[in-house]
């Protein structure tokens, strides 16, 4: 679409990408209309690889759960009927900001994916719900930290990662997993 209503411009961009106004902020509802004939382009020549960046994926967070399988922190529990290709490797802290923090300082990477629940994104108020209506997705949002997972990171790159980790929950004797 062109115009040159700046208005209109911000509406539209916000519509096609599911209702956001600046990331993960859903103002209204949208759809997810982002794909363009050039990426489309991509796309195709990208696809023959999927399953081969897939493998490398699993492989890594196979490494992750190794590396980390001794620590109190959560780590992603894939359903037995599926299987996950691991676009996010999210473990779980009630210590999550802070160990972020930690990992900063100690040059990793991390991420928080979906910091706010859908039911409280203003694009969803006028459904009227509000904090503590759905507590389990209002908790996992406050607990999530995306670690580095992507299919050209290597061994060396991991375990540097779950080093770091490992090192920032023994520090600061983080108790990231409620009983």
């Amino acid at each position: 679409m062109v115009t040159h209503d700046s208005n209109a411009a911000r509406l539209l961009r916000s519509l096609r990408d599911w209702g956001q106004e600046g990331r993960s902020n859903h103002v209204r509802p949208g759809f997810n209309l982002r794909l363009d004939a050039i990426q489309a382009v991509a796309l195709q020549v990208k696809l023959p690889y999927l399953d081969g960046w897939t493998q490398k994926r699993r492989r890594i967070a196979a490494a992750y759960e190794r590396l980390l399988g001794d620590t109190e922190l959560q780590l992603p529990a894939p359903a037995r009927r599926a299987e996950h290709v691991f676009h996010v490797y999210a473990i779980q802290s009630e210590e999550r900001d802070r160990l972020r923090t930690e990992l900063a300082k100690a040059g990793v990477s991390t991420g928080i994916h979906y910091p706010r629940p859908v039911h409280l994104q203003p694009a969803y108020a006028g459904l009227g719900y509000e904090p503590g209506d759905f507590p389990v997705s209002e908790r996992l949002a406050r607990r999530f930290l995306s670690l580095p997972i992507f299919p050209e990171l290597v061994a060396p790159q991991v375990a540097r990662v779950a080093s770091a980790l490992i090192r920032r929950c023994e520090e600061r004797h983080f108790h990231p997993v409620d009983a």
